[in-house]
């Protein structure tokens, strides 16, 4: 009985997802489930059900939650490059080459006509040593461009409640998939900043938990406040934009023939800055206004 249980569960995709539920399911099945649930595949069920991985979000107490290391991490979406300008003999292995010698390579993608690739290395320190030596370097006539790659699968998760952990976002989040960080935002002071970041090990993770956090209401505690989940806008506040990347601009010469100084009190230019000083003032004043406005909502939504 138990075995035509289990290959009705195999043949049958709606006994499938639903299947997690019942406690008559053998183990092997069982094992299947949670594998399928790691790569991330019960994301993409058509069933009318919910998916298996969500169904640990049963809101059971989350005290003295162990930490979480992600430093020994290692081939995480944190370690990815991009590389530009490639020579047209560029292949797979010579990039291999190049780049193993900084550290152990794992995938790498070449876009159509080698105009970019993407080399994904063991750590993070090793991505940055490759990217500082082979940037700008000259390869069969080309100079490589090469800058850490966006994370193809982060979400960044706003309206924290309070006493939201590090910890505790990855629990919550973990049960969309793998999680290789999780981080809330904090001051100087270790406060939390009420929002904060997860990356995924794979895209169509951070994808299920947008679409199901937009769908429905996900709370992180016993505050009935519902965390906003949106893409996560890639910044470079490292490397930045340096001097070689704007020196071919059409307008370089042109922008760059006043350096820097401060304007000269009555001359044109100082009557259009003061201009550009106003309307930043005005946008400031109204974000400030809002902000208020929304607090007082906030505050009147907590006293309830």
């Amino acid at each position: 009985m138990s075995e035509k249980r289990e290959n009705n569960a195999k043949n049958d995709p709606k006994g499938d997802t639903t299947g997690g539920q019942n406690k008559a399911l053998s183990s092997a099945s069982a094992q299947k489930k949670r594998k399928h649930v790691d790569n991330g595949g019960g994301a993409q069920s058509q069933s009318k059900g919910p998916p298996p991985q969500w169904t640990r979000l049963t809101g059971a107490p989350a005290w003295d939650l162990p930490p979480h290391e992600s430093r020994d991490q290692t081939f995480t979406g944190r370690c990815r490059l991009f590389v530009a300008n490639l020579p047209q003999s560029a292949t797979e292995e010579s990039l291999r080459a190049l780049f193993g010698d900084f550290g152990a390579v794992s995938d790498i993608y070449i876009g159509k006509g080698n105009q970019f690739a993407f080399v994904k290395m063991d750590t993070r320190n090793n991505a940055e040593t490759a990217r500082a030596h082979l940037d700008a370097k000259l390869v069969d006539g080309r100079t490589l461009r090469v800058r850490l790659a966006a994370h193809a699968a982060a979400i960044r998760v706003t309206q924290l409640p309070p006493l939201v952990s590090n910890e505790l976002l990855h629990l919550a989040f973990s049960s969309f998939g793998s999680v290789e960080r999780a981080v809330v935002s904090a001051d100087d002071r270790g406060r939390s900043l009420n929002e904060g970041i997860v990356e995924f090990a794979r895209k169509s993770s951070s994808q299920a938990a947008l679409k199901k956090c937009q769908n429905e209401c996900l709370l992180l505690s016993a505050t009935p406040i519902p965390v906003v989940v949106t893409p996560l806008e890639s910044r470079d506040e490292e490397e930045g934009v340096l001097e070689k990347s704007v020196l071919h601009a059409a307008d370089y010469r042109l922008e760059r023939e006043l350096g820097p100084r401060f304007a000269d009190p009555g001359s044109m230019e100082w009557e259009m800055a003061r201009k550009w000083k106003q309307l930043a003032d005005i946008e400031a004043q109204k974000r400030e206004a809002m902000e208020s406005e929304f607090r007082d909502l906030r505050d009147g939504l907590h006293q309830q």
